[in-house]
Order: C-alpha cells, then sequence, then structure tokens
C-alpha cells in the first residue's frame, strides 16, 4: 500500500487522489497521469554581489595569478565594486547599476575602468554557470565607460638633478631608496628584490630576476612582473660610485640580511619624506622619470627592454613627451635655414 496519499484539484475541477511511496513519487505520478505540467526545478537562493565574489576570487582567481595580480583584483573589489554593488543579489543587478558604477568612476583611468568590467564579467560568468543568475549582463554592448587616460607625472630633469644632490643628507641606508628607481627605472618590488650578486660591476650590468612583494606586512620573494620582467638593465656610472661606496651588509642591496617588511619600507619614506624635497615625487615617478629622460637617449625598442615592458605600446604611450623636446631642440637647429647666406 502506498504510504503517501494526496486528495488534489486539477485545473478542470475534477479531484483526483495522488499516490506513491514518497511524496515526490505521488506527485510525478499524477503529473505524469493527467498530463499536469511539471513544477519548474527549485532555483538555488542567489547571494550577493559580495559573498559570490569572495567566494570566485579564493577558488578561481587567486590560485591562477600572480601575488601582485590578486592584490590588485582585491583592491578592485574592495574599493570600487564592493562599496557600490557588494550587498545586492546577482539576479537583482540590472544594466543600470553597471552603468552606473562607471559613471560613478569616471574619474579613475580608462584601463582602471577596463579592469572592473573584466572582474566583473568573470564573476557574472560563473554565477551563469552555476546557475545563479539567467543571464550575464557584462556582455552588453551598450556600457560607456571613461576614456580618461592615466597622467603620470614625471620630474623635471632639474627636479630630478635636486633630489639627487641631496641624497647626501639622507641616512646610508635610506640613499637606495632615491637612487635606485631613479638611476635604474626599476620598479619597487624589484628594487626591494635587488641583490648584490644581481649587479656586475665589471660589465657595468644590472641583472633582474626577483621582485619583493608583501603579504600582511612580511616580504614575499616573488617573480618580476611579466617574463619581460626578467631583463638586464645598464648600470649608469652615477650609480656604479654610489653603490661601491656602501658597505655590504648582507646579502640584499636593500635590507642587507634580508627584504625589509612593508611597514618598514612606509616608514623609511616616511622618513625620506621629512628629511629631503622630494618636489613631490614617489618610487613610482622616479621609475618614469627615468624613462622620460631615458627616452631622449635610446630608442623605444631598447627602451621597452629596459624598463621591462610586454607591449612596446606601453612605452610608447606613456613615455611619448620626449618627442616635444627634440622638437623644441630642432627649433634652434633649424633657424636661418632657409637664409640665402647660410
Amino acid at each position: 500500500m502506498a504510504k503517501h496519499r494526496f486528495h488534489v484539484k486539477l485545473p478542470n475541477g475534477e479531484k483526483v487522489w495522488l499516490t506513491g511511496d514518497t511524496i515526490s513519487e505521488a506527485f510525478c505520478a499524477g503529473f505524469e497521469k493527467y498530463s499536469l505540467p511539471a513544477p519548474p526545478p527549485k532555483k538555488k537562493r542567489c547571494p550577493t554581489l559580495r559573498a559570490y565574489g569572495d567566494k570566485w576570487f579564493r577558488l578561481y582567481h587567486q590560485p591562477k595569478v600572480k601575488r601582485n595580480t590578486a592584490n590588485n583584483t582585491r583592491i578592485l573589489l574592495e574599493r570600487h565594486i564592493y562599496p557600490a554593488l557588494g550587498s545586492c543579489r546577482l539576479d537583482d543587478l540590472t544594466f543600470d547599476d553597471i552603468q552606473a558604477l562607471y559613471n560613478s568612476k569616471a574619474a579613475l583611468s580608462h584601463s582602471t575602468n577596463q579592469k572592473l568590467q573584466i572582474v566583473l564579467g568573470a564573476i557574472f560568468r560563473n554565477a551563469l554557470e552555476d546557475g545563479l543568475i539567467d543571464k550575464n549582463i557584462m556582455l552588453s554592448s551598450r556600457y560607456v565607460m571613461s576614456k580618461h587616460r592615466d597622467v603620470r607625472n614625471c620630474l623635471t630633469q632639474a627636479d630630478a638633478a635636486d633630489i639627487l644632490r641631496q641624497v647626501e643628507h639622507l641616512n646610508e641606508a635610506d640613499q637606495p631608496f632615491i637612487m635606485l628607481p631613479m638611476l635604474t627605472g626599476m620598479r619597487r618590488g624589484e628594487c626591494l628584490g635587488l641583490m648584490w650578486s644581481d649587479i656586475d660591476f665589471s660589465k657595468r650590468i644590472i641583472t633582474v630576476s626577483r621582485a619583493i612583494t608583501f603579504a600582511g606586512n612580511q616580504p614575499v620573494v616573488d617573480t618580476p612582473k611579466s617574463a619581460a620582467g626578467y631583463r638586464q638593465i645598464p648600470l649608469l656610472p652615477e650609480l656604479q660610485a654610489f653603490l661601491l661606496s656602501l658597505p655590504r651588509q648582507g646579502e640584499f642591496v636593500i635590507g642587507g640580511q634580508r627584504p625589509i617588511t612593508e611597514q618598514v619600507y612606509q616608514r623609511t619614506w616616511e622618513r625620506i619624506n621629512r628629511t629631503i624635497d622630494l618636489h613631490g615625487a614617489t618610487a613610482h615617478v622616479f621609475r618614469h622619470t627615468f624613462a622620460t629622460l631615458a627616452a631622449v637617449h635610446t630608442d623605444v625598442k631598447n627602451l621597452q627592454a629596459i624598463m621591462g615592458h610586454s607591449d612596446i605600446q606601453t612605452t610608447m604611450n606613456r613615455y611619448t613627451h620626449p618627442q616635444e623636446i627634440r622638437v623644441m631642440e630642432a627649433v634652434d637647429d633649424l633657424a636661418g635655414m632657409f637664409n640665402s647666406e647660410n
């Protein structure tokens, strides 16, 4: 005898009994017998963008990217995406919500907005595969994003020279924080990861093969930003003389026995700022300054290799203003070219 019996009313008004050994079996048999439409499958309760975004980041994004890339993605989520949309359920978000986010970030660079789109696209693509949403609203072509480009500041040659003159007023341990990025164009992590064994004084070459990243304040020895980051760069005479004057207190040029922590790095820059006039510069501005000044003296392919850029467009788009310097210099060179007395 069937364990479960239900008295139900059909759409035509007829009352019938549905029977089965289980509740599910009773109703399924009734749907089949009386040609009733099967009930829609119960949809999973959709999580918020923050809850699902954290799961996506932890399981699918973080394991496959470099530490710096993961950190940058986390910043995009916590600083830009979650404050605006994090509390919304994924299936409640609309095209207008995404466009409103882009509009609120109009002051950011176009590249940053593109990264926001990539991160959101990956989250929604995974949610669609998990059956949490019916469509990926990130695939729409209607979105309008800011075309604002990053303006990366660069020191003038005079300001850069002034900072180099002031280096002698710093503690000996603080001086490499200025000299390395200014005279090599290396990234912060590459400067912190530089070892004495990476410097060939006889050939005047520095080999870049590692970078320091931070995890919870602690330094982590990592690889350069990309394959192009593995490179050799020229050791300028000014930097060679400076490095040869330093005592070697360990393997690392900065830090000695081991890489410094993020807190030490920040405090060092605070101390440097209190001691000398940096003209508003940061370590990244020093890198940009080196590249800008070097672009006057070398071709773009060589500069790309020195800077460790994977794409030559990065080099060309960020360091094009030296062309203006050449044009201005040409004014004097070309002056009087139509003078018949010349």
